[in-house]
This record gives C-alpha cells, structure tokens and sequence, in this order.
C-alpha cells in the first residue's frame, strides 16, 4: 500500500506530464491524448514521464490523459474516431468490433516481436482478432473473470463448495449470498459450465449457440431450483441467492458483515480490502478467495455436479488508426511502454491488475496475491470471452426466474426465443 502511495504521489507531482485531465498546452500534432480508467490514471502519468526520459525524440511532446471506463470505450469512440483518443485502454471482448471500425492500427512488426516476447501467448492470442497475424493491440492485463469471495468469519470451506451449501450457511445466517445474475457478464456461469457455446463464427457471418439444447434446458431449470421464489422465497428473504450490483455491494457488505459470500471480478478486491480495514481487521485474515462453487443439473434423471464457469479475458492498449502517420508512430511507443513490465506493475500495485506480462506475473508479489491466485485457479473453469450480440447481455432469463415472470412450465419456450434472438443478431 505504501509502495503505491508513493507512486501515486509521484505521478501527481510528475511535472513533464500533463497533471489534469483537461487540455493543457502543446501543439496538437505533438499531443498524445491517452483515455484511460480513472483509477488507473495516476500510475500512467507515472509511467508516461518516464517514457518520455526515455525517448528523447518526444521530450517536448505533451501527454494528456482523459478518464474513460474501458467499458465503455467503443461506445465513446463513437464510428468517427479521428478527433478521439490517440490511445485507449479496452477489453479483449471488444477488439473485433473496434477492428472492423477500423478503430485500431495493427501493431508493427517490432511491436509485434516485443509483445509475443513479453506477455502471456493466451492474451497476445486473442490481440490477433483471430487472423494469425501481427496483433492489435498492446496486452495490458490478463485478470478479466470472476471467482468466489467469502467471509471466512461466517462461513467455512465447506460452506463454499456449492450453491447448495452456500444457500443453506445463507439461510443460516440470515445473510445473502450476491451473484449478480441479472447482468449477462455473471448470468452465462452455469451454461458454460455445462458446454453451452457463445460464439460467432470467424467471419461474424453465424452466431453459435447450442443453447436451445438439452443441457441448455437442464440448466435453466437448475437455476428455477436455485432462484424461482415459488421453491426458495426469493426476494422475501435475505437469505438466499441475490442478484446486487458486486462492486458496490460486495465492499460494502463485507464490510459491514452483511453477506456472506459473493461473486466478483479481481478489480474490486481493493475495495473489499479498504472497507474490511475500515474496521482495524487484516482483509486477508477476514476475506477469503476461490473458484466458484459446484452447482447441481439433471440430465436425462440423472444428477450433474459442475464448477460454475467464468468469462476469461483481459485488458488491451490500442492505438488509434485514424490519426496522422507521425502520431501513430508515436503512440506505439508510449502504449508499449505503458503496457510494458513498468506500466503493468504501476497497474497492479494502483487497482490488483492481473499481469499479462510474463516477467511481472513470475514474481513472488504477483504469485503469492490471494486474489489472482484464485484467477489463474479458476482459468481451469473459464470460457474465452468473445464479442457478443446486444441479445446475450440483455436476456436476463435469470432475473424473470427469481421474479416469477418465468415458471416451471416457461422454461423450454423461453430458452427457445433466446436462442432465436442470439441467431438472429447476426
């Protein structure tokens, strides 16, 4: 934390670098513009000064950055990208849309050999858009996916095991377990893990999907037995599975000792952590850490007992493709320096980012932290995340099931029509 600390006032004293997030001088041909997640802002500035030291040919060039949620990036981008960011960070799940947009220029060839060289082949993969050619974009993380967090005050490794003991310690406890299933991201877990596929094709011409199958039914009707308020009393008790938002939820309530356990991605670990400390406990000695539990289907009368999957990805670096020659050139060496070994450290220390790089992910700070642990754990049970049509985030079959709005007898005909809406995405 000290370490940190430390970096982040730095950055803010970093007088080389454009210190606020508006315009500041400088002549637009020899302006970076970088949009980065905010919290991840002042170790980038950090990080591009020392570039800056570094390169002498951009001494006098100015780098602002401006706060954009890698989320929502192809969004901000909008479909004319020329006056946008000459740099912007993303996940991996939207490159093939921003590479049809021809949002992003493909690294070159030097880039290209550092990158395969540096960071984890799975990430430097998935950079390829699925071409086999140079990448394109720069890995910046590898930690997009969720795991299991559990207050190991209420709860024991038992308790852990499984959706059915978790919703039993819940009951217990008269204390929720979160699982944000009314959001696509969380919702697919239990269809992955019973081999239900999400995917386009390589061209983008067909959407698979064997959704609409009989493991696809199992499922449904395995989460109707786990949420449906007719056999659980969803939404009249707190004791029971509970659809919340995580990054709020999940600090707030392990802090306040209000749930028992949660689902949540690695990013919100130093929320958890801060709002523990709150409290004068050690987070670690309180909060635990794993793979997601074990969930129960029948297929064909018969019981079948899988781990509950995550969507597995990262985070990238691109560069803008629709800016001059000379600010593209530019903009690839500052997103590799930033993505590089001192950028991805900067990163991990400021927000638990996951490394991509393999140097970084070898050292002792990385390999001993609970929390990317339980990452490189639940890769075993994940799921590559590709882009996905606007029909598989918003189905929420999940949220009608513990509404009521779905019954027993709706499950076959619902699946069907979400199964008929992802194909026809198309």
């Amino acid at each position: 934390m000290k370490k940190a600390l430390s970096i982040l006032l730095a950055a803010a004293t970093a007088v080389s670098v454009c210190g606020g997030l508006a315009a500041c001088g400088g002549d637009d041909s020899t302006t970076i513009t970088v949009w980065a997640p905010v919290k991840s802002i002042a170790g980038y500035k950090q990080v591009a000064a020392d570039w800056k030291k570094a390169h002498s040919e951009y001494k006098d060039w100015t780098i602002k950055f401006s706060a954009h949620e890698e989320s929502v990036v192809q969004t901000d981008l909008g479909n004319d990208m020329s006056n946008k960011g000459d740099i912007f960070f993303f996940p991996s799940d939207h490159l093939y849309k921003l590479v049809q947009k021809k949002a992003v220029a493909q690294l070159p060839q030097s880039y290209a050999e550092e990158v395969a060289g540096r960071d984890h082949e799975d990430v430097v993969e998935y950079a390829k858009n699925g071409e086999g050619k140079n990448p394109y974009a720069y890995p910046a993380t590898y930690d997009n996916g969720y795991m299991l967090y559990y207050d190991k005050d209420l709860v024991g490794e038992k308790d852990i095991e499984s959706l059915d003991t978790l919703q039993a310690a819940a009951k217990s406890k008269k204390l929720p377990f979160i699982w944000e299933y009314s959001n696509g991201y969380y919702s697919c877990s239990m269809f992955l893990a019973a081999g239900i596929t999400f995917d386009y094709n390589a061209d983008h011409t067909k959407y698979n999907t064997n959704v609409n199958s009989d493991e696809g039914k199992a499922v449904l009707k395995a989460c109707y037995d786990y949420l449906n308020p007719d056999t659980n009393g969803n939404g009249t008790s707190p004791t029971l599975i509970v659809s919340d938002q995580a990054d709020t939820k999940l600090p707030d309530g392990f802090g306040n000792k209000q749930i028992i356990a949660g689902v949540g991605g690695s990013w919100v670990w130093p929320q958890i952590k801060a709002s523990v400390e709150l409290g004068g406990r050690v987070a670690e000695d309180v909060i635990g850490v794993t793979v997601l539990p074990k969930f129960t289907y029948q297929l064909n009368g018969k019981d079948v007992t899988k781990n509950m999957y995550s969507l597995i990805g990262g985070k990238f670096c691109g560069v803008n493709a629709q800016k001059p020659k000379d600010k593209q050139k530019a903009a690839h060496s500052l997103a590799s320096y930033l993505t590089g070994y001192e950028g991805q450290k900067v990163r991990f220390q400021t927000t638990n980012a996951g490394p991509s790089n393999k140097e970084l992910a070898a050292e002792d700070e990385i390999k001993n932290n609970m929390v990317l642990q339980a990452f490189q754990a639940q890769k075993e049970f994940g799921y590559t995340q590709n882009d996905q049509p606007d029909a598989f985030w918003s189905a929420n079959l999940l949220s009608k099931i513990s509404t009521g709005d779905i019954g027993i007898s709706d499950i076959s005909k619902s699946i069907s029509d979400w199964a008929d809406l992802l194909i026809k995405s198309v």
